[in-house]
């Protein structure tokens, strides 16, 4: 077993740095062995760590930094004669870009990113907050698409007078499947005509009514729109550029991929990865710690609205087990953050997952298909959508995390999410537990989609999910207050909890024990579904057999609710086999929906329609049952009747008469997050 050193040529922060033989991190992962150590030294390293063989171990030299980068260096500027900003400069990407995969790419001046040009100017920080002044979006109205004709949005803030044919329109118009992005054919005035590439809604042969959708958001990305320093744009292989300052170090990223890992029994520690994503097929027994990856993706154009169009935009994992990711920073990008496709036994601990999905749609903080995962003392902040996705069957415990920020650029989800979809029937966690997590600050996008006039973002939202328990969560702070437009019949509806579960019938355990939640618009949520057409789908194989959802076996115990309105909405559908609706069917007799802030009455009402929810020892919080919720202290006061109200339930509760609520039993979940501290990025300095 041999030590094998490597020394960066490149260490702008430390002129005195050491020197070796050895200058890429790839020259030494040729010559190990299994059982060898490689010891990376500072500095910058412009290369894809490609590891194919066992039992390695890469880490860092003590407290050297070490950055792996998928960008260049651009040089060769001159002055673009013909841009209408003056100063703009402009010079050709280099080879490797065009070698590469990438679509698009990201840009970073001296160590910071560059905006790609946009219209309106991003001049505020988050890249996330598209209802605020200053985002990078605006509002856009007299949205319509003729048959077989092209699409059309009004900037009601103007547009620049220049010329944006072939740039990019990006739209927040609608649900998430409908957001359409698409080439720009024609701008005049303050309007412009796009082609989408959407695969739904706006396909060529639509017909999309200007009443249809009563507002929306959106930007333009063009090379023509530089017109602030730091912005930049790639446009037939030459990158458009306006400097801040003399003498900058201008990146651009040409490599897809930073990292690539085909191997087993390896110790990963202690490097820094930017500007690309990584892959890791068939990693077992083994440990990433102490990393960062940052900027993992560059701008989506994705015709797609499902995972499939970023599930490989971040750190791809597929086919590995037993693996353990701790103290990982996962920061900046428009894809997903981390995707762990199948496999089991991996755990994701101490770890800050944060501005991730900027794209939105289907972009998860971490997103799982695996089984046996567990995620615990994590801290996520920040996402377009997901921060935790469950797609398929298989056991994932979220244990101790805090979640904030969710669902910035979308909405109908929630910060931990999970759904069967594609087929007819619940999705079995196998005895999951979502315990002791911190869930606040959700956001949401307000939608208008025809008749679909809503903000609706969720704490937890656990549609057609079934064997479960989530107990000692605290809920708070879920409310729809960003969007200030005063639109009839808009409903805001931040909600607790979800559980759908449409037509699907879950008989496995539901438990809810124990959790708080408070300054919510809604507290539980139920959409229910008869099979109209159960008859045929039965005659066709389907293998549920009862003709509609419902959960019979749940147990609500010892919870603190939200006043706030409980809702069933009880509906009937012609479906198809794999769950997609054909038509909705008018339901006779009185209805079976029911809205109401009393949760008794709503338990009361649920339980004949087939949601027994066995409610136990729950209570609706005001303004005396915590000693301060305004200030987010949710210690329950002396005179709270929640205060030794529990029921003692084995393994939950830790004595014989328990508090109600989340803090019951030493208030575990106030300490819930990460307590890593973020790496100083010494290209930044």
């Amino acid at each position: 077993m041999n030590t094998i050193h490597v020394f960066s040529k490149e260490v702008p922060w430390n002129a005195a740095a050491a020197t070796g033989e050895l200058n890429t991190i790839t020259s030494a992962l040729n010559q190990a062995h299994p059982g060898d150590t490689i010891i990376v030294h500072e500095g910058i390293y412009r290369e894809t760590v490609t590891i194919t063989k066992d039992n390695l171990t890469i880490k860092n030299a003590p407290d050297d930094y070490v950055l792996v980068t998928g960008t260049e260096i651009v040089s060769h500027f001159e002055k673009a004669a013909t841009h209408p900003t003056p100063g703009v400069l402009v010079a050709p990407v280099s080879k490797a870009w065009h070698d590469s995969t990438l679509k698009f790419s990201q840009v970073f001046i001296d160590g910071a990113m560059g905006d790609m040009a946009r219209h309106p100017n991003r001049t505020i920080s988050a890249m996330m907050n598209p209802l605020a002044p200053g985002s990078g979006y605006g509002e856009v109205s007299n949205i319509y698409k003729n048959a077989d004709s092209d699409g059309h949005a009004t900037f009601d803030g103007g547009l620049p007078d220049v010329d944006l044919v072939g740039g990019i329109f990006r739209g927040l118009i609608g649900k998430n499947r409908q957001y359409p992005i698409g080439w720009i054919l024609e701008n005049s005035g303050n309007s412009i005509t796009f082609k989408g590439i959407n695969k739904n809604h706006w396909t060529p042969d639509a017909t999309i009514d200007v009443s249809f959708h009563k507002f929306g958001y959106g930007m333009v990305m063009h090379k023509n729109l530089i017109d602030a320093p730091g912005e930049w744009f790639v446009d037939d292989g030459y990158l458009y550029y306006l400097p801040k300052k003399a003498d900058e170090v201008v990146e651009m990223q040409v490599r897809e991929k930073v990292l690539h890992i085909s191997a087993a029994e390896l110790s990963l520690e202690g490097i820094n990865f930017k500007a690309g994503c990584a892959s890791i097929m068939g990693m077992n027994n083994s440990i990433i710690k102490s990393c960062s990856f940052r900027y993992l993706s560059p701008f989506i154009m994705s015709p797609f609205y499902g995972d499939g169009a970023t599930e490989d935009t971040g750190i791809y994992i597929s086919g590995s087990s037993h693996n353990t990711f701790e103290d990982l920073y996962v920061a900046h990008t428009w894809g997903t953050g981390i995707s762990l496709m199948n496999g089991h036994s991996n755990l994701f601990t101490n770890c800050i997952i944060k501005d991730i999905g900027w794209i939105g749609i289907f972009t998860a903080g971490i997103f799982t298909a695996a089984d046996k995962t567990r995620i615990e003392n994590c801290t996520f902040e920040d996402n377009g959508r997901f921060q935790i996705r469950i797609r398929e069957h298989g056991k994932t415990d979220i244990i101790h995390n805090e979640f904030s920020g969710a669902m910035s650029m979308s909405e109908d989800a929630g910060a931990i999410s999970s759904e069967s979809s594609g087929w007819i029937g619940p999705l079995d966690l196998k005895g999951s537990e979502i315990a002791y997590n911190k869930i606040h600050d959700v956001k949401g996008f307000p939608v208008s989609g025809g008749g679909y006039l809503k903000q609706f973002m969720i704490g937890i939202y656990l549609e057609d999910t079934e064997n479960y328990t989530a107990h000692h969560n605290l809920i708070y702070d879920i409310v729809a207050d960003n969007f200030k437009k005063d639109v009839p019949g808009f409903d805001r509806a931040g909600a607790m909890a979800y559980f759908g579960p449409r037509y699907n019938a879950m008989h496995k355990p539901i438990r809810w024990y124990n959790n708080t939640a408070w300054n919510c618009d809604k507290g539980i949520n139920l959409w229910h579904i008869n099979i109209e057409n159960y008859d045929e789908l039965r005659a066709q194989g389907m293998k549920q057999v009862d003709a509609s959802g419902l959960m019979s076996d749940g147990i609500f115990a010892n919870n603190i609710f939200p006043i706030a309105r409980n809702t069933i909405s009880y509906i009937s559908q012609i479906i198809t086999p794999t769950g997609s609706t054909i038509k909705f069917v008018p339901l006779t007799g009185p209805s079976k929906s029911l809205t109401t802030t009393d949760i008794d009455e709503f338990f009361t009402h649920c339980e004949p329609l087939g949601y027994p929810f066995n409610p136990q020892c729950n209570y609706m919080a005001d303004e005396t049952t915590f000693v301060d919720a305004k200030n987010h202290d949710f210690r329950l006061t002396e005179t709270s009747p929640a205060r030794n109200g529990g029921a003692s339930i084995s393994e939950i509760t830790s004595s014989a008469t328990p508090d109600a609520g989340a803090l019951e039993g030493g208030a575990m979940v106030l300490s819930a997050g990460a307590t890593l501290k973020v790496p100083t990025f010494k290209e930044l300095q």
